[in-house]
Order: C-alpha cells, then structure tokens, then sequence
C-alpha cells in the first residue's frame, strides 16, 4: 500500500511539474520569460506623420506669402517654391527677408533658388551670409545665386561678388583632401561656374590660380571654360603660360579657344608650342 502511494504521489508531481513548465513558456512568450502574463496580439505598428501640406488659405500670391512664416520648414520651402511660380515679383519682394532668417537648409536652398530666377537684385546684400553656411550644399548655391544677381548690377558690385565667391573657393578647397583627389572635384565646380558668371575681370586671379595648381583635369576644364567669359588682354601672359605647361588635351582645347578670340588673335598651330598673333592680312 505504501509503495502505491509513492507511486501516485509521484506522477502526480510530474504532472504537476509539466503544467508548471507550461504555464512559463506560455507566459515567456507571452509577456517575458516566467511572468504568466496572458498573450495578448501585437501592438500594431504606429501609423507614419502626414506630409506637410500648404494650408487652403494658399489660394492667392498674397496667402502664399504669409506661409513664408510658418513654423514648419517643409511648408515655407513649398510657400518659396509656390510664390515664384505664383509671383515672380512678389517673390523678389520677399526673399530677401527670408533668406536673412531662415535657418532650415532646405528652405534656404528653395530661398536661393528662386532668388536666382526671379533675378531677386534686392537679395544680393542677404546671400552673402549663406557663403559661410555649415551645410555644403547651401553654401554652392549661394555661391552660384549670388553670381546671377550680381550679373545684373554695376561692376562694383560684380567685383564685390567675384571676390566674395573667389574666398569662398578658396575655404572649400582647404576642406578637401590635398592634394585634389577626382571624388572632390565637384565641390568647386559651383564656385568656378559662378565666378564666370559674374562677368568681371576680378574674376580672373583665382580662376588662373586653379589652372596652375589643380591636380584633377577636370577642375582647370571648368576654370578655362569661367575664363572665357573674363579673360581680359592684361591677362594674356597668364593665359599663354598655362596653355603651354598644360598635358591634358581638351583643357589644352580650351585655352586654344581663349587665346584665338579678340583681344588676343593667337593663330595656335595643332602640336605646336609657339603662340604668335594672327597676322593681318
């Protein structure tokens, strides 16, 4: 009688440690390794933030122009780019304001933009600041934004803009890998289109400089290319120097192109490393 009651009380304990070995992985899986917490589904996964969306008072120019205020970034870079198209002219009214606080990178890039377009002349003073920007981007455009508005003033502003673009080359290339590695090239290519673009002979010294020292071909192409638009005759010998130490053919191409057009008439011979003036018939 005695050993059957061991027995009995035995498998008794085993069923019991089996229910007991149940109920933790249930509750394990469940809510954490023997909490006995019960299943429950999932939570679901939260639902993303909407887009922001220009506001139903954008109807007119006017409305657009008072989200150039709004507190989310998103919205005032829609406003910008949504008033240009609206009203170019109002645009240019406004821009000038905004590029002076607006602090979001994208706005300011959809800022500069449209003040470049809308050839914003009274945003001239404002762009300069964004030339000292901690995002890249910003600083490129403003570079080439300024070149455009400064295109359409009197020459002292021209010089004022070319030397501004020309220091702001000058800090980028510092920030890069010396020497130039090919990867980086396209940091200073806005700032050498822009200094181009301001058509000024101010330009010139430091799209010469780039010519002499930078290692990637396609760094001194895009600074002969700027110089075509503001070579000028005092500049010649510089011009004549650089063709002659060049290897690289179609930056060779470009100076040639320089070189052959008024003030400087050079008859360049394919192969040849002499430079004359074209003689006058």
């Amino acid at each position: 009688m005695d050993a059957n009651i061991w027995k009995a009380a035995a498998g008794f304990g085993f069923i019991l440690a089996l229910a007991f070995a149940l109920l933790w992985l249930r509750g394990g899986a469940a809510g954490g390794a023997g909490s006995g917490a019960p299943e429950r589904p999932l939570d679901p996964a939260p639902a993303p933030a909407p887009a922001p969306k220009i506001p139903d008072e954008a109807g007119t120019a006017a409305g657009v122009a008072r989200l150039l205020g709004h507190a989310d970034p998103k919205v005032r870079k829609e406003a910008v780019e949504l008033l240009a198209a609206l009203d170019p002219k109002l645009a240019a009214e406004r821009l000038p304001e905004l590029l002076k606080r607006e602090a979001d990178p994208g706005a300011q890039l959809a800022a500069l933009h449209a003040a470049g377009l809308a050839k914003a002349g009274g945003a001239y003073e404002a762009v300069f600041g964004l030339l000292d920007s901690e995002e890249p981007s910003v600083r490129r455009k403003a570079a080439v934004t300024l070149a455009q508005l400064a295109a359409g003033l009197p020459e002292e502003q021209r010089v004022r803009a070319a030397e501004r673009i020309a220091l702001g080359l000058q800090n980028e290339q510092k920030k890069l890998r010396a020497p130039l590695q090919a990867a980086d090239a396209g940091a200073l290519l806005p700032y050498l289109g822009a200094l181009g673009e301001t058509g000024t002979p101010a330009a010139a010294p430091a799209l010469l400089g780039c010519l002499r020292s930078a290692a990637v071909p396609l760094v001194r192409r895009m600074a002969a290319d700027a110089l075509d638009k503001v070579a000028r005759k005092e500049h010649q010998a510089a011009l004549e120097a650089a063709w002659r130490a060049e290897a690289e053919p179609l930056v060779r191409q470009a100076l040639e192109k320089i070189l052959a057009r008024p003030p400087f008439n050079h008859r360049i011979k394919e192969g040849a490393k002499v430079l004359a003036p074209e003689a006058k018939e």
